[in-house]
Order: C-alpha cells, then sequence, then structure tokens
C-alpha cells in the first residue's frame, strides 16, 4: 500500500511505531531524575492550580507557561521554533496534533494563547483548574450537541481580542501531517474575522530522524505508559514550524479554509508513513478530501495572503480524521 494513496482516518495505536524506529535512551540514572522532576512539576501545578484562584487569567497563563516551560525542560526535550507566535489576536492557530507535549511547546513559548482542550484536561483535578481559570476553552469533541457551544465560546474569545490555539484533529497522530482538518473550529474564524495561522508540529530526533517514540496513543495507552517511554528518550526534539497567516475572507466555506490550513502542513512533510495504522486507502474511502490546486500569492504583510482553488471535485467531503464533521 502506498502512503501517497492513503488518508487518516481513525485513531492512531501504539502498533504504529515501526520496528525500526529505534531511539537512544537514557541511562537509569538519569531516567530516574526525570521522573522526580516530573513529580516536582506535578506539585507546582497544585500549587499553580490553588493560586489561580486568585488571579487574573492574563496572570495564570504566565504561570501555565512557568509550568509547561518546567515540564518540557525536566522531560529532556528541546523545542526549536521557526517563525513567531503572534502577540496579539484576534488569531486563530491551528496545528496538527502529534504528541501531548506539543502542547506544552507552544504554550511554554507564549502566554498570550488560548488554548483549545478536551474534556478530559477538564476533568482533571489539578491540570484542568488551571487551565480553566487562564481562559481555556473546553469541548467534547466525540458528542455532536457539544460543537456549536464550543464554536460560540471560540468565536467570543476571538471577537475579544485573543489568540486561540486550537488542534482540530483532536487525537493525536503518530506523525506529521497527521489527517485532514475537521472544518468545524475553521467556523470560528470566518464568523468572527480572525486570521488563521498553520503550525507545523513534529518530533524527532537531534539528527532529523522523524519518530512516533513521543506520540500518546490515547486509543490504547494509558498516559502512565507514554511518560514512562518518552522520559527514556534521548534527544527528543519538537520541531514548530509557524506559516504565514491566512485571511479568513478568501473563502466563506468552512471546508475550503479547512483545506486551506492544512495544506501548507502536507506540502512540507508528504503523506503520512505507510508504518502508521490510522490510515486508509483512498479506494477504499468514497467521501474522500476534494482535490485541489493551490496557489499562494504573498505580500509583505503575511496577514495577506491569497489562496486561489483552482479545482475542486464536486460534492461533500467526509471526515476523514474520524472526528465531527460540522
Amino acid at each position: 500500500m502506498s502512503p501517497n494513496s492513503c488518508v487518516v482516518n481513525h485513531a492512531c495505536r501504539s502498533e504504529c511505531i515501526a520496528a525500526d524506529d529505534v531511539v537512544p535512551r537514557v541511562s537509569w540514572p538519569r531516567y530516574a531524575v526525570r521522573q522526580v522532576g516530573l513529580l516536582v512539576t506535578h506539585g507546582f501545578a497544585i500549587v499553580f492550580g490553588f493560586l489561580s484562584v486568585f488571579l487574573t487569567q492574563r496572570a495564570t497563563r504566565r504561570l501555565l507557561q512557568v509550568w509547561a516551560r518546567s515540564v518540557i525542560r525536566v522531560a529532556g526535550i528541546k523545542v526549536e521554533i521557526d517563525g513567531d507566535f503572534p502577540r496579539s489576536g484576534p488569531m486563530l492557530v491551528v496545528a496538527n496534533h502529534v504528541s501531548f507535549f506539543d502542547a506544552l511547546a507552544v504554550l511554554s513559548r507564549s502566554s498570550q494563547i488560548v488554548p483549545l482542550a478536551t474534556h478530559q484536561v477538564a476533568r482533571s483535578p489539578i491540570i484542568g483548574r488551571m487551565c480553566r481559570n487562564a481562559g481555556a476553552i473546553f469541548v467534547n469533541g466525540t458528542t455532536p450537541t457539544a460543537i456549536p457551544a464550543m464554536v460560540r465560546d471560540v468565536t467570543t474569545v476571538l471577537r475579544t481580542g485573543h489568540v486561540v490555539l486550537a488542534y482540530p484533529e483532536g487525537t493525536p497522530r503518530c506523525r506529521a501531517p497527521g489527517g485532514p482538518f475537521p472544518p468545524a473550529v475553521l467556523q470560528c474564524a470566518i464568523t468572527a474575522n480572525a486570521p488563521v495561522q498553520p503550525v507545523l508540529t513534529r518530533c524527532m530526533l537531534r539528527d532529523g530522524t522523524p519518530t512516533a517514540q513521543g506520540c500518546w496513543f490515547t486509543y490504547n495507552e494509558p498516559a502512565t505508559s507514554m511518560f514512562r517511554r518518552v522520559l527514556r528518550i534521548r534527544g527528543l526534539v519538537i520541531k514548530i514550524r509557524i506559516f504565514p497567516a491566512i485571511d479568513p475572507t478568501v473563502t466563506r466555506d468552512r471546508r475550503d479554509l479547512a483545506w486551506v490550513a492544512k495544506a501548507p502542513l502536507d506540502r512540507t512533510t508528504g503523506p503520512m508513513p505507510h508504518t502508521c495504522v490510522a490510515v486508509t486507502p483512498k479506494h477504499e474511502k468514497p467521501e474522500c478530501s476534494r482535490d485541489r490546486d493551490l496557489t499562494t500569492q504573498t505580500g509583505q504583510n503575511s496577514k495577506n495572503i491569497t489562496p486561489v482553488l483552482a479545482s475542486a471535485r464536486a460534492g461533500k467531503c467526509g471526515s476523514e480524521a474520524g472526528r465531527l464533521d460540522l
């Protein structure tokens, strides 16, 4: 099965780790130090969660940034960013999801971002409280009735001039670029007339070799197993590339905007690897994404981008990522 003929349709699993995906390991003493450090950051989260009750959302987001930075450092992960995150909004930042740590990597570099998180994070008595007090927006992506409320909440936050970080796929994928972006969250940018900034996130080793070892396979892997595996890796790097922002007025169709936002990621990394168990041959799924030609004209201002959708197959696209296509 050629990787060029596949799309991501289901959740990634631990079987996505290929036999040749071998990573260097730290020594057992270093591993023990990282485990102790992670417990210490857990204590920080408890203290910060308590303090956030008495602080403003802006101050709480700074605490969240400090905590995220400490977790990244304790885990021995290096973060490399190509580009700059927006310092002010409104702006909708959309990124592919590869790991539990990619959101922390983004939050560790900016205190101006309001995250869009899943309901599992909201249920956490420690991290959930801190994120809630920082103004985070929570959504249950598996419940159709929850999507309109999410769109309303994100639109409201964007209209107040904030930067919102969203992972449209909802669940982590083993490798970049992941699956197509479900369009529901892109409707928020259209309604609020907020630019959309695509972000590519990749997990790799110091020598540039991509790895699926940093992913969290939420389908069949507990968080403790993920943490043990990641803490053992030596030289894990999270690379983040920030693309120019997209003017939401280029189209009033959220599906078109979702495709335009995902296109830079696909062009940069190519298709998902054939070792990913979540990919499905296109000929087996008739509701595959529409093929389009994308021509981009970039001016001096990164927000002034005029993509031209030259061709599209007629018909409605399905939700290839296994998420709600609303």
